[in-house]
């Protein structure tokens, strides 16, 4: 039963990843205004541009996950969660507060996320982009 719900997840992940990818690309293409277009090569470059950004896009946010997994952020994120109690109601009732070591601890047992499939998809699109660009480069 867990198994099936964390491949439902993932799944669902990487559905989202999809669309967004296609929402994306519809959004470049139509602000570069693909449709009144009138030479191929025009077309053929817009539609390069918006498989190549997209990827760099999620091979960007699949760097930053990596650099947040390996936990660089920690002192931010703690510096950050001693901010906002310290100045939020109701939570001058904790008499201790929670030490950097012990957060880093607590992050440590919690595990932290890895997505994958942001790096593979986004090189998939940059791969096809670059394919596009040479056909483009081509004619």
């Amino acid at each position: 039963m867990v198994k099936e719900k964390k491949k439902l997840i993932k799944l669902s992940q990487i559905i989202f990843t999809i669309c967004y990818f296609i929402c994306l690309s519809f959004l470049c293409c139509f602000s570069k205004d693909i449709l009144h277009k009138d030479t191929i090569k025009e077309v053929i470059g817009i539609v390069s541009d918006c498989f190549i950004l997209p990827g760099l896009l999620y091979v960007c946010i699949a760097a930053f996950c990596l650099v947040a997994k390996t936990g660089f952020f920690d002192a931010i994120a703690y510096g950050c969660k001693l901010f906002i109690t310290s100045f939020a109601p109701g939570k001058k009732a904790l008499k201790k507060r929670q030490t950097y070591y012990e957060f880093k601890q607590m992050k440590a047992e919690k595990g932290r996320k890895s997505y994958p499939f942001f790096i593979i998809f986004g090189g998939i699109m940059i791969g096809v982009g670059i394919i596009i660009d040479i056909v483009y480069l081509c004619l």
